[in-house]
């Protein structure tokens, strides 16, 4: 159960759900007259998400279902549960800067799946309450997200005073203006132009931006067929959406190295999907391949014979090359290593690994995933007693390269550090010769090491 289901049915009469809601939407505007005076414009709220206000967005919900008489019939919770669950999930936002961590303390998050949603109701509300009501109301007032397409038959004048009017409602909730040059106005992807002449209506094309260089996927990249084939079944779409010349669209691939045999096919394809439609069965199987060229377009041709589905992914792509969420324990990718994994109990495991910590360290929540008790020292601690161990706070102790000494190392740490230790020592290490290995290696300041009397 989710808000958006709680939520299902509520009346939004302002919101464009995207490019093609707002292309069927714009067809209504043919009977409507323009008039000359009347302005096409514009509006956008500045960094939406991160200027809403939770508290008060919070209780639109909450009167929302109060005030839904079929909310038993979507969800088992009372209003009073919903709300204790939404708020925590909202107000309890962390995110993470090299070592540390911060909460946002206004405003929603970017990326929640819960920000689109709670931030629609509360414009819907804003809409509702202060655009309707406003003295000059807008002929047209339609949002996406943050972005409006209006239309305002009221002058400029009192345009600036209804963008004053909307900026000083919420301190944080801010409107740009844009307004039209030519009888022509952008909106999404789309230009939006005005006729004011006898059949008055309006006409779409596809807004290009100044900065538009036309490059797209090369078709010499390295990807298979059926991406390059998707761009162009976009481009087609998206220029017919808005009643684009093809003949622009054949260009542009062709700039990018397309062969124009094969966006003419693609083309027919489009226009008679009539001669794509093979009946085929539910494949017994799914496969998931990376693109090798040559060799997947094979793999794919002899899965398809025995009815499995394959589908080619590109493992290298720039995003996961360029985009890293989280910061890189350089530490835990060394290798031949004395290291310690702490509890919550203040005691520590000692162990040593000829492999990149980290590897030895998913091991390790294995072991105690699986209740691999027998494995490992450390499964066998969490087990008995039922602990938390800090695995992010694991450090290493020494570096060594020699295994044997490695080894001998190891076992000096685990009797040196005595009852704060929960490891089993490996090889068996006369106490005569603590003194002297007590020298040789080198302690982590978070262990307190003590030699028994």
């Amino acid at each position: 159960m989710d808000i958006g289901t709680c939520l299902k049915g509520h009346d939004n009469r302002f919101g464009v759900g995207n490019t093609d809601s707002f292309i069927r939407i714009r067809k209504k505007l043919i009977t409507i007259n323009i008039d000359s005076t009347e302005l096409l414009v514009s509006f956008d709220v500045v960094s939406l998400f991160t200027n809403v206000p939770v508290d008060k967005t919070l209780s639109i919900v909450r009167n929302k279902l109060e005030n839904d008489n079929n909310l038993k019939d979507r969800t088992k919770l009372n209003v009073s549960a919903f709300m204790e669950l939404l708020t925590l999930c909202i107000k309890t936002t962390y995110f993470q800067l090299e070592n540390d961590f911060y909460q946002q303390d206004f405003g929603m998050a970017m990326g929640s799946s819960l920000s689109p949603i709670m931030s629609n109701i509360f414009m819907e509300h804003f809409e509702e309450t202060y655009v309707k009501s406003y003295i000059n109301k807008p002929k047209i007032w339609w949002r996406y997200v943050d972005d409006v397409f209006s239309i305002w038959p009221h002058g400029q004048d009192n345009l600036t005073d209804f963008l004053n009017f909307l900026n000083n409602i919420e301190p944080t909730i801010k409107f740009t203006l844009e307004l039209e040059e030519n009888n022509k106005l952008p909106f999404l992807d789309v230009m939006i132009s005005k006729n004011t002449g006898i059949n008055s209506n309006f006409q779409t094309n596809v807004y290009r931006k100044k900065t538009n260089t036309n490059r797209y996927l090369n078709f010499n990249s390295n990807h298979h067929l059926s991406i390059k084939k998707g761009v162009i079944k976009s481009l087609y779409d998206r220029a017919k959406l808005v009643s684009s010349n093809k003949k622009i669209i054949k260009n542009i691939l062709k700039e990018n190295a397309y062969p124009i045999n094969l966006v003419d096919k693609a083309f027919l394809q489009i226009e008679n999907p009539s001669h794509n439609n093979q009946q085929r069965q539910n494949p017994v199987a799914n496969m998931t391949i990376p693109y090798i060229p040559g060799i997947s377009e094979k793999l794919k041709k002899l899965g398809n014979n025995f009815n499995i589905r394959t589908a080619i992914k590109t493992n290298n792509a720039l995003r996961s090359i360029l985009t890293h969420t989280k910061p890189i324990n350089k530490e835990q990718n060394e290798k031949n290593c004395i290291y310690q994994i702490p509890c919550q109990c203040g005691k520590h495991y000692i162990g040593e690994t000829s492999r990149p910590l980290d590897v030895r360290i998913k091991e390790h929540k294995n072991y105690v995933r699986n209740y691999q008790v027998d494995r490992s020292n450390l499964a066998q601690h969490v087990w008995d007693n039922h602990h938390q161990i800090n695995w992010k706070e694991a450090s290493i102790i020494q570096k060594e390269q020699n295994f044997g000494k490695r080894k001998l190392n190891e076992s000096a740490c685990i009797q040196l550090n005595g009852d704060n230790c929960f490891s089993a020592e490996t090889l068996s290490l006369n106490r005569t010769w603590l003194p002297l290995l007590k020298k040789d290696v080198v302690y982590s300041q978070t262990m307190s090491f003590q030699l028994s009397q």
